[in-house]
């Protein structure tokens, strides 16, 4: 981004300095800082510095020698330089003779601002300080309906980009921007544009409720979130279905790629790709992405017939999907867009439009009305004089920008600002169709073997509930995305002896991608993203080394998540779950309004609830309640007389489940729950403690007669509810070098220390006694550390404890059996009825999850690198079985299609040859893809 799209100006001590304005840091220096960032917690700022003329008549930029320093240096902002430069002895900083750059010998012209009046948001501020609030945009469509009737909204909301990350998907802090079942998305994107330019230029004003002041805040979009479809449509591209698919980079897909309709890997039947029709509510994912065929021998559903790839054509073709191409840059695309235009406004251009925008994958929806409305003036027209007259006078009735409106949106490139969507990417994409295709495998009585694995895992750490394996087995391709999270953690435990060794391998690499993905804070942005390409490539290799058929286009899009982790941060900031359950409020809106305007009832709904909202939640406002106050910088407002509501109203806010219920706003009082005990036992001495066995301790000496109490559970620093048998991890200072490393140890006792005279209050948990384990060894088919229990019990303050852990049992060197000895519970009470359950073997035999999504930062730690294999030896692997497959599911389409009936001869049935059994799996799976 510009340095005058972020932030314009801090405040140090009474002054105020704003960016490309002269100013004077420690030693008397001139400086023109331009711009202002945090960096390990303290304010930081590059600038030019100033060379004064040697005649002294103004001040030169030198723009090449930018440096990096403290804002801690500035001692002299720009309007007092003004009013003492004479005493200093200096120029006039108002006069500004230009900028030197590195390579041109004369001066540039300095445009950023007026010398004479310096920053012009120091004049529009009038002394408040001014603010960038950068936002994520969202744009996406919903049903207005509670039945299954599609009735399309395209709805626009935005959330703070600098919310923390914990606030950033609360349906409290969605705001609704606008919604529409007629008007198309980038026409509703054009009002808001309007809006967002006239913020941008003149402000908004708004009340600062920790320093008590007013503040002018200066709106920008930091970028556009969305599923695919919606995302290709506000880039300006052609979308899945397009031989250049993806509106990051320029990669191709086979040649005959918009020849074709595009079919599903697991699904039948050609799919709409178009973001204005495809529906993506609900978090299904179903009709939001395009999955398309990347194999051989598909079956196009009634679209052209496709063209058999050679084995040399598909090497090429997935080797070229494994890798990132050259980027999409913003001006080639309009230029493309502005040659389409130009031909269409030719008489006798329609086609030729039209194959600019094939070429090269480009389309814009907005346009291609206008474009649209042309070709339509001369349709019943004959002559090309006539014709290029209609034409002519069309274009003059057209407004004066008639390109989409993305374009004006300032420092935004709708390529490279339209971060890949994980929701649909990962958890509705791979694991999703991992999943539909592993049950698809099994027999009736793997799946009875499958259920009961995934109801006997162990869920402690993970953060859900237990795992429904009739559920998840029966309805696969029915499951949200909560589900599809939760299987990413758990079905590499469950699936071996069903699936091929290759669908386990990937599962597997795919659990050690996932919690790379969401890692929810990233210390050392540029190693994560090291490891994170790392797992993405072992990913990939294992996948087509499986089969290349789940290569298709929205999960191209997988290679470019690292960028957009470094550009934007962790990916849980721009992930769309929380957009997508806030389609359920618009749902709600939409449901009470009378259809006759429902745009407009959905709009006042949202306006009185956000009143709502910001009065209870503790909001300030004039209660000025008959005037009207322009929300853009016309009048500033006065800076006395804000409130908040009265004491008595805000009992609502403290009612059970009010705020949660109706604003979605939880109320957060996780600091009170920290460390507190549940199931404390009676006062004992320390003798009565298993504490007094330990072999290391921190406890500092108490005195004389301290008692203590032992509890069942406490609750962490993350709110993991930590329980006696839990395994948690722990950091562990070494005490000669100081470094902080982190191990892994099992519960044995939570202490808490009796403090006389406050015992009904003294709930916190001080001390807790660990097992401590090791981890060294390394499983050869989980690829995770196996758990090896120490003799060592350790005493550690409750502090040390970071995080619980998920461990699971090492069934499959064990062997451990199923059998029916789980008590179905029916209305609270115990029936007769069984369920099938693991028996497990050798019960201390377990697995660390390093595929654990929550607190994946310190289970990280415990993760070794993946052995890669050879990406060519993995391609040319996944192919020649792919052809197998093809050759085998072909003879078996031809035995289906000979001719049922007597022999005229021996009157013997005619029947199809049978596919050997070593093929059998095979065609049945790849069969069940195609059809």
């Amino acid at each position: 981004m510009d340095d005058d799209s972020l932030t314009p100006m801090i405040r140090v001590g009474s002054q105020d300095f704003f960016i490309f304005e002269p100013a004077l840091v420690e030693g008397s220096k001139a400086v023109i800082p331009h711009r202002f960032f945090l960096r390990d917690g303290k304010m930081q700022m590059l600038a030019w510095p100033l060379e004064e003329d040697k005649e002294g008549k103004g001040w030169v930029v030198r723009k090449d020698k930018d440096m990096e320093m403290p804002c801690s240096q500035l001692m002299v902002s720009w309007l007092d330089f003004v009013a003492s430069y004479q005493n200093r002895g200096l120029t006039d900083p108002r006069i500004i003779l230009g900028v030197r750059t590195s390579g041109l010998p004369s001066l540039l012209h300095w445009k950023e601002t007026t010398p004479a009046e310096g920053n012009r948001w120091r004049k529009k501020a009038n002394g408040c300080q001014v603010l960038t609030f950068p936002m994520w945009l969202y744009c996406d469509d919903t049903s207005g309906n509670s039945s299954k009737k599609w009735n399309k909204h395209n709805s626009f909301l935005f959330t703070a980009a600098g919310l923390p990350r914990k606030h950033v998907q609360r349906e409290f802090n969605v705001h609704f921007l606008s919604t529409s079942n007629i008007a198309p998305p980038l026409e509703m994107l054009d009002g808001i544009v309007d809006q967002l330019e006239e913020a941008q230029d003149k402000g908004v004003w708004a009340w600062d409720c920790e320093n008590k002041s007013l503040v002018l805040l200066v709106p920008c979009v930091f970028a556009l979130l969305s599923d695919n479809p919606m995302q290709s449509e506000m880039a300006c591209q052609c979308g899945l279905m397009a031989k250049f698919f993806c509106r990051i980079c320029i990669v191709k897909s086979h040649d005959n790629a918009d020849k074709e309709k595009e079919v599903s890997p697991l699904h039948p039947g050609p799919i709409d790709t178009s973001a204005s029709s495809a529906g993506s509510d609900g978090g299904s994912g179903a009709g939001s992405d395009v999955e398309s065929d990347a194999s051989v021998g598909g079956t196009p559903g009634k679209g052209r017939k496709k063209k058999v790839e050679t084995k040399e054509e598909m090497i090429e073709r997935v080797t070229r999907f494994m890798q990132k191409a050259t980027p999409h840059k913003p001006c080639n695309t309009q230029e493309q867009l502005n040659s389409m235009l130009k031909e269409a406004t030719e008489v006798g251009g329609k086609t030729r439009s039209a194959a600019i925008g094939t070429k090269h994958g480009v389309k814009d929806t907005y346009l291609g009305y206008f474009i649209d409305r042309i070709y339509s003036s001369y349709e019943n027209l004959k002559g090309t004089v006539r014709k290029a007259k209609a034409i002519e006078a069309m274009m003059k009735t057209f407004p004066k920008c008639i390109y989409s409106p993305v374009w004006c949106i300032k420092d935004l490139d709708p390529h490279a600002d339209t971060p890949v969507e994980i929701l649909h990417v990962i958890l509705l994409g791979f694991v999703k169709y991992f999943w539909c295709d592993a049950v698809s495998r099994c027999k009736d009585k793997d799946k009875a073997v499958l259920m009961a694995r995934l109801a006997s895992a162990s869920v402690e750490g993970l953060g859900i509930p237990p795992l429904a394996g009739k559920t998840l087995v029966t309805y696969a391709g029915s499951l949200t995305g909560r589900d599809f999270r939760a299987l990413a953690q758990i079905a590499p435990f469950c699936l071996h002896d069903l699936v091929p060794e290759a669908c386990v391998e990937t599962w597997l690499a795919l659990s050690r991608l996932v919690p790379l993905v969401w890692q929810p804070e990233i210390e050392d942005i540029d190693a994560h993203i090291k490891h994170l390409e790392v797992a993405i490539d072992h990913f990939l290799n294992c996948a087509v080394n499986w089969t290349p058929r789940w290569f298709n286009k929205p999960k191209f899009l997988l290679l470019h998540l690292p960028n957009h982790i470094h550009r934007f941060g962790p990916a849980s900031l721009f992930a769309t779950e929380g957009f997508e359950s806030f389609n359920a409020v618009i749902r709600g809106f939409s449901i009470h309004s009378n259809r006759q305007a429902p745009s407009r009832d959905i709009g006042r709904g949202f306006a009185h609830g956000n009143h709502l909202r910001h009065m209870l939640s503790g909001g300030f406002f004039l209660p000025n309640f008959g005037e009207t106050i322009p929300t853009v910088n016309k009048v500033q407002p006065s800076t006395e007389g804000w409130r908040s509501i009265a004491p008595r109203p805000e009992i609502l806010m403290r009612l059970r489940n009010f705020a949660l219920e109706m604003f979605g706003m939880p109320i957060d009082d996780a600091q009170n729950q920290v460390g507190r005990c549940e199931g404390l036992s009676p006062e004992r001495e320390w003798q009565g403690l298993q504490a007094n066995k330990a072999n290391m301790n921190w406890m500092p000496p108490q005195a004389t007669g301290t008692r203590y109490r032992a509890a069942k559970k406490f609750i962490l620093k993350n709110r993991d509810a930590c329980k006696n048998g839990s395994w948690i991890i722990y950091e562990f200072k070494d005490q000669i070098d100081g470094t902080t490393n982190y191990h892994l140890g099992q519960v044995r006792e939570i202490v808490n220390i009796v403090k006389p005279g406050i015992n009904d209050i003294n709930n916190t948990a001080d001390y807790v006694l660990l097992q401590t384990a090791g981890c060294d060894q390394y499983h050869p088919k989980y690829k995770m550390p196996r758990i090896t229990l120490q003799p060592t019990l350790l005493f550690i303050p409750f502090e040390f404890a970071k995080c619980t852990v998920n461990v699971q049992h090492n069934c499959l060197d064990n062997n451990c059996t199923i059998d029916y000895i789980h008590t179905v519970m029916q209305e609270r009470e115990q029936s007769e009825e069984r369920e099938m359950r693991l028996q497990h073997v050798k019960p201390r035999d377990l697995i660390l999850n390093t595929g654990q999504m929550r607190d994946s930062q310190f289970v990280q730690f415990f993760q070794t690198p993946p052995i890669l294999l050879n990406r060519s030896e993995a391609i040319l692997h996944g192919v020649v079985l792919e052809i197998q497959v093809a050759k085998t599911r072909q003879a078996q389409d031809a035995g289906f299609s000979s001719t049922v009936g007597k022999s005229k001869g021996k009157g013997k049935v005619v029947e199809p040859q049978p596919i050997p059994q070593s093929n059998l799996r095979q065609f049945v799976f790849m069969n069940n893809l195609s059809n």
